[in-house]
């Protein structure tokens, strides 16, 4: 008899702190009678009641889950139903989705957040993952759906720990679908073929991005992945404007199909050293957006020490220059017809009459600033008259009349004038 009594009290202990409760439909988990402080994860292995969030609809209720159960912290639904659409409620004056809620938009200054108690999320059955599902789920660590193929505009946007996401088979990744996860070390994404503007921007930690059937790459999409490193994308023909702009990490690219990249697509990326394109892009009709002029130098690579990198434009390896430093410009066309293009410029030698070892004569009415420390550089004509300001290294001299021009700057110890020749 003692042994029988042992055995129940055993079984209802075991009950009482089992961390997991799998049930049927919500109704049934809200209707759970035990010890609801021990329930951590939530199993439901049936459908989902509703469509939509309105009041009545099982899909309502995930969202303040942990109102019932409050030590909750996992969801895994095996329901092969689609998340609904985010929707407007007009009870709460706002929008919401199945994590996430825009309360009382006419309040200015009310601002979107989503569960804070939501660690990890499975759905081995789910197609689709919405518009904002799981937006400003600051808890969320991990997701695992892999039959989803595809996810809606800023569905993990601002999920701040999310680590890790398993959905191998997503072809469609919508636009700022994880913006700023910040804590996201790497994607992977075997079988999508469009990677939306800004899909990962501001996505601080990211690493490595696998994405080997991507096709075209958006706007922004990796704008400001600091610790990106490299990127190999064998079958992307089109890159939009500032795509990796902010990667300083980045150290090398390889796009042998490219044909198109708009400006600004690697601005600041300082680090690089390896560039490689294939035979297939023009690099002057090509560029998109940005003005007219040196596009390669001054729009793709903006901010881009170039003269660190190498360029491989197929089989052919561009060589870097013999001295120390060398430019991209626009010069008169090459054997292709191509207006402008990679180019070596080497230095003339520095001419006594024209420069210093400070201020240095690269070639056709063009001059280069060789001191980090020299600023406010002003140039001048032979009456005195300010001219301009000069920001940055190089002086260009081809849209001032023929003459002579006085450059006065402050070295970092004393104020010098050089006398500049338009030729």
């Amino acid at each position: 008899m003692k042994q029988v009594l042992l055995l129940v009290l055993l079984l209802s202990s075991a009950n009482l702190f089992a961390d997991t409760l799998e049930v049927k439909t919500m109704s049934e988990a809200l209707s759970y009678t035990g010890n609801k402080d021990a329930i951590t994860k939530l199993v439901i292995t049936d459908s989902i009641q509703g469509t939509d969030y309105k009041i009545g609809s099982e899909w309502r209720e995930f969202r303040t889950l942990d109102e019932t159960f409050p030590n909750i912290e996992e969801i895994e639904i095996w329901t092969d139903q689609d998340i609904p659409e985010i929707m407007f409620d007009t009870v709460m004056n706002g929008y919401l989705g199945l994590f996430y809620c825009y309360e009382d938009i006419s309040k200015p200054g009310t601002k979107p957040y989503g569960t804070d108690w939501l660690k990890k999320f499975s759905a081995p059955k789910l197609t689709k993952i919405d518009y904002s599902t799981f937006a400003y789920c600051s808890a969320l660590t991990s997701v695992f759906a892999p039959d989803v193929i595809s996810i809606g505009a800023n569905a993990f946007q601002n999920c701040s720990s999310l680590i890790s996401i398993e959905i191998p088979n997503a072809t469609n990744i919508g636009i700022g679908s994880f913006m700023k996860c910040i804590d996201l070390i790497s994607i992977s994404f075997l079988n999508t073929t469009n990677i939306e503007r800004e899909s990962f921007n501001g996505c601080s930690s990211l690493i490595l991005a696998e994405i080997p059937n991507a096709t075209a790459i958006k706007m922004g999409a990796f704008w400001d992945c600091e610790k990106l490193n490299s990127v190999d994308f064998p079958k992307v023909t089109s890159i939009g404007i500032y795509a990796f702009s902010g990667c300083h990490k980045l150290t090398t690219i390889d796009f042998p199909k490219v044909t198109n990249i708009g400006s600004g697509a690697f601005e600041n990326c300082s680090s690089l050293t390896s560039v490689s394109f294939g035979t297939n892009f023009t690099l002057s009709t090509k560029i998109s957006g940005g003005s007219t002029g040196d596009f390669f130098h001054r729009n793709i690579f903006y901010g881009v020490p170039t003269w660190n990198v190498d360029l491989t434009l197929g089989d052919k390896v561009l060589p870097k220059p013999d001295l120390t430093y060398n430019i991209w410009q626009n010069d008169k066309p090459d054997d292709t017809g191509n207006p402008y293009y990679w180019k070596s410029i080497k230095y003339t030698g520095i001419k006594e009459d024209e420069t210093t070892t400070e201020i240095l004569y690269i070639d056709k009415n063009i001059y280069y600033i060789d001191n980090d420390n020299i600023s406010d550089i002003a140039l001048y004509d032979i009456a005195g008259k300010q001219i301009r300001k000069i920001n940055g290294y190089i002086i260009d001299l081809n849209d001032l009349p023929i003459g002579t021009y006085f450059l006065v700057y402050f070295n970092g110890k004393k104020t010098n004038t050089e006398k500049l020749i338009r030729q």
